[in-house]
């Protein structure tokens, strides 16, 4: 499982725009692959949310779609297609108003009102 998950990540970095210098991962056992980089990998301490607060606030704009006791079962592809493209096509105050789209792939994108 862990060398199918590093394989995913190392054909996301590849796709980017701009070069990746380092992971930060949760403790999770699906991220205790940090070897297979050829970058840095660090792991926040165990119950430190503080130290991946990019990952909490991701979170919490998920959790503006899908609710804590949402069975995920019944949650379709096309559903999470759909939120994953909100996700991404909204400005950012972290990221100087632009989207996380904008700023991966160097290309501004029309929002609708």
């Amino acid at each position: 499982y862990c060398l199918h998950l590093t394989a995913q990540m190392k054909e996301m970095m590849k796709e980017l725009n701009t070069k990746v210098l380092s992971l930060t991962n949760d403790n999770g056992n699906e991220f205790l692959d940090g070897e297979h980089y050829e970058i840095p990998v660090y792991y926040c301490d165990p119950r430190s949310p503080h130290q991946k607060g990019s990952v909490e606030n991701a979170i919490g704009l998920l959790r503006q779609y899908i609710k804590r006791t949402t069975n995920l079962d019944d949650v379709t592809d096309q559903e999470l297609q759909k939120i994953q493209d909100q996700l991404n096509y909204r400005p950012r105050k972290c990221l100087d108003y632009k989207t996380p789209h904008e700023v991966l792939y160097g290309k501004p994108v029309a929002l609708a009102s």
